[in-house]
């Protein structure tokens, strides 16, 4: 999505990880968010959005190519969903599940 988005609008990475943070900004990210953000992070966010308002969006392409390279490893977690709930299970924890109507996995 942010391939499709970049320079049209200003773009807030959010992830559990921060080797990317220094690059996201180089490449102009409105912010960076790290998992999980309290709702004190989040008003500086919207503040620094709110700042931008108006300003032409930049591109990101070079962060995102980054972010696109192979990863080397092994498979860490899943996110599954059950209706309106979501829930991170670590490979760690050996579930095995199989999908049902209303249950996805991605």
């Amino acid at each position: 999505m942010a391939r499709q988005l970049s320079g049209r609008c200003h773009i807030v990475f959010v992830t559990a990880y921060d080797q990317h943070t220094l690059a996201a900004f180089e490449e102009g990210a409105a912010d960076y968010l790290l998992k999980p953000a309290d709702a004190a992070r989040l008003v500086t966010t919207v503040a620094r959005l709110k700042e931008r308002v108006g300003r032409p969006a930049p591109a990101i392409e070079g962060l995102l190519r980054e972010l696109g390279a192979p990863r080397r490893g092994f498979l860490r977690w899943i996110n599954a969903s059950h209706g309106p709930a979501v829930r991170v299970i670590t490979v760690d924890d050996g579930v095995i599940s199989r999908p049902t109507a209303n249950t996805r996995v991605w």
